[in-house]
């Protein structure tokens, strides 16, 4: 019996794989308006796959219940942050934080490109201090 499911296994690589070949050469050998019609059509069944997926997991009991009891972890989570007396300015805590990081960003920014003039600048005294008419020959 496990010989015969293996079996079967190896077959759907083997299709899998043989159905991937025959995509990859049509999207590589064909007009430009062939690969993207291939291409939108790989799209479509890889959506219809993942909406016939995901349908077959809401059906399934226990997966529900998963998904119940993440959700009812993660509220509890956030309701103790919510009623956490200490941290009650919480959103504004975390606004100021990311206005505090957005300013460093901007000024490091700044910083960066001033220092890209200055190097710029530092070429172009090196470069106009050379004498290259001394590398012509002028005899």
């Amino acid at each position: 019996m496990q010989a015969q499911a293996l079996a079967e296994l190896e077959r759907e690589r083997a299709a899998r794989r043989a159905s991937y070949a025959r995509r990859k050469e049509r999207t590589l050998n064909g007009t430009p308006a062939q690969a993207q019609a291939e291409r939108e059509r790989q799209r479509a069944a890889q959506k219809a796959s993942d909406i016939q997926r995901k349908e077959t997991m809401l059906n399934d009991p226990e997966y529900r219940n998963q998904v119940l009891e993440s959700r009812k972890s993660r509220d509890k989570k956030r309701q103790a942050i919510e009623d956490d007396s200490i941290d009650a300015d919480a959103r504004n805590h975390a606004d100021r934080m990311a206005k505090v990081r957005r300013v460093a960003r901007d000024t490091q920014n700044a910083q960066d490109a001033r220092d890209r003039e200055e190097m710029i600048e530092k070429v172009r005294q090196r470069y106009n201090s050379y004498n290259f008419s001394s590398l012509f020959n002028t005899s």
